[in-house]
């Protein structure tokens, strides 16, 4: 008797990815851990593994954007803080 785990015809993975430039992936390490300062506590711990993750992996998922727009909105919020600050 033979036990099967994996079907025989399995989805071919390509392997076409689009990898993060580097500037891209100090861009996602930098809002990971404004993100974290700015939420302290679960939600700031979120943020950070995940766009850390998303950096060190080095490739774009999806077309989405989610990530994208979470490290543009960190960079959105950093900037205003600092504006707010300096005045």
């Amino acid at each position: 008797m033979t036990i099967r785990l994996f079907s025989a015809s399995s989805p071919k993975i390509p392997g076409n990815a689009i990898g993060l430039e580097h500037h891209e992936q100090v861009r996602y390490r930098w809002a990971a851990l404004h993100g974290r300062r700015m939420y302290p506590g679960a939600l700031g711990e979120l943020i950070y593994r995940e766009l850390t993750a998303y950096a060190d992996f080095g490739y774009r998922f999806k077309n989405d954007g989610l990530i994208p727009r979470l490290a543009a909105a960190i960079h959105d919020e950093a900037e205003q803080a600092e504006r707010l600050t300096a005045e």
